[in-house]
């Protein structure tokens, strides 16, 4: 029997319903997908959809937590707002671990950039500002599981 886990996916949908982004729910949504078939292979995934706003964001960690993991990825599929995070550790509890995962990064800026796939990478501006400035990637000190191939 594989370890129950839970898988918490979000993104602001200001970008969707307010920039016109309408692609990119859809987007961000197939990259959870990958990864929770990625996960699945050495867990039991319990993955409720993608959040776009606070309540979506308690109404999937609810659907985690009664499910019963006591373990969540905390994904941040593009910007999620603080309280969109914090709304969803309060909602697991005390009794349930989070682990954050930040996967995007793009190596290197392109000279051509699609706003609404590279809606897919906001999420970690930091890095991709050490990735431009040539500081290199630190070495993962378990198996890395993300990105994914194609």
């Amino acid at each position: 029997m594989k370890p129950k886990i839970g898988l918490f996916a979000g993104g602001i949908e200001t970008y969707w319903k307010d920039c016109g982004m309408v692609e990119l729910p859809d987007l961000l949504q197939r990259d959870a997908i990958k990864l929770a078939e990625r996960l699945g292979q050495d867990f039991h995934v319990v993955y409720p959809g993608i959040a776009g706003n606070t309540e979506e964001s308690i109404q999937r960690a609810r659907a985690i937590r009664d499910a019963g993991a006591r373990l969540v990825v905390v994904y941040h599929a593009t910007y999620v707002d603080d309280a969109m995070s914090l709304a969803v550790i309060d909602e697991l509890g005390p009794d349930t671990f989070t682990c954050l995962l930040h996967s995007q990064g793009a190596k290197g800026i392109p000279d051509q950039i699609d706003l609404i796939e590279a809606g897919t990478t906001w999420g970690n501006n930091f890095r991709v500002q050490e990735v431009s400035a040539g500081i290199p990637s630190p070495k993962p000190t378990r198996r890395q599981i993300w990105p994914i191939s194609p």
